[in-house]
């Protein structure tokens, strides 16, 4: 019986959150780029402030308005290199997650197929694309798997999982870009994001090998 699962984008926000959190690197570089957004806040009320200063009560609205829009002009900068700064650590410290949008998830009679879009670097016109990427494998091939109650991260291994990559995004047409299968030990890892989580977890018990369910190589995380 093939079914898809619903996807949950509060829940993969919240999951992912409480994963990046963790990645050492990622609180120091946060606190820096709302540093920056706190210099600008400041900044701006500083120059308006200045603005209204001894300024005669009725003059104090037209000096407010000055120091406003004086103050806007100098938080564009500081507000595009804080916007700018937190946009690439969280694609830095939250992959490979930070890249997966669009995502998928699909149990059939024969195993899972996760999918999901991401952007990447296009040499021949020189622009971002996106593109899908498709992980599958059989419940037979599947080698290890374990889903962690803390994170929601769903990780599963097998030698014969197969990862495709994409050109057309809405997989219209199959075209495949490149397509590999892990390698032993090799895991594929996503944040569970879907509903029906319990019937997901069942269903994956009485389908693959026993012993397969909570175990990982060693030295996979």
């Amino acid at each position: 019986m093939n079914k898809k699962y619903p996807y949950q984008r509060a829940k993969k926000k919240k999951y992912y959150k409480k994963w990046r959190d963790g990645v050492p690197g990622w609180k120091k570089r946060k606190l820096i780029s709302y540093a920056v957004f706190l210099f600008m806040l400041l900044g701006w009320l500083a120059i308006i402030l200045a603005f209204i200063i001894g300024v005669n009560k009725e003059y104090l609205l037209t000096s407010i308005a000055g120091g406003f829009f004086s103050g806007l002009v100098f938080a564009i900068l500081p507000f595009f290199i804080g916007t700018a700064l937190y946009m690439r650590w969280n694609l830095k410290y939250g992959a490979p997650f930070s890249a997966m949008t669009k995502e998928f998830l699909l149990a059939t009679e024969y195993g899972l197929e996760f999918g999901y879009v991401r952007k990447v670097w296009n040499d021949w016109n020189m622009a971002e694309v996106n593109r899908r990427v498709v992980f599958r494998i059989r419940f037979a091939e599947i080698e290890f798997m374990d889903l962690d109650q803390g994170s929601n991260i769903c990780t599963i291994g097998g030698c014969r999982g197969r990862i495709t990559m994409y050109d057309d995004p809405a997989m219209q047409a199959y075209q495949p870009y490149n397509s590999y299968e892990l390698s032993p030990n090799e895991a594929f890892k996503f944040i569970f994001a879907f509903r029906d989580q319990e019937e997901f977890v069942e269903r994956l018990k009485s389908e693959i090998n026993e012993g397969v369910w909570g175990k990982k190589p060693d030295g996979l995380i």
